[in-house]
């Protein structure tokens, strides 16, 4: 069973390129989040997992926005298709 994907909510956020620089952007804040801490294996400061819980869902919506966008780009190459002659003889 297929869910529909909702509508993308925020502004700005439509179009690919800017979902893919987004979703970077949390990838990079992710990391830095996670490298912070002085030694691995050290318990971490409530600071230290608030940011990174935050940086988990800042990068859960980017992908959810990057997956909406690539959808709409999917099912609007899918209704503007022409088929070929190959195609239509099959």
């Amino acid at each position: 069973m297929t869910l529909p994907l909702p509508a993308v909510e925020e502004p700005g956020m439509g179009d690919l390129q800017s979902a893919v620089l987004r979703r970077q952007d949390c990838e990079r804040q992710m990391r830095a989040a996670l490298s912070s801490s002085p030694a691995p294996g050290i318990v971490l400061t409530h600071a230290e997992r608030w940011r990174i819980r935050h940086c988990i869902a800042q990068l859960t919506r980017a992908l959810d926005v990057e997956d909406i966008a690539l959808h709409q780009i999917s099912r609007h190459r899918a209704a503007s298709h022409t088929p070929n002659r190959k195609e239509t003889a099959a």
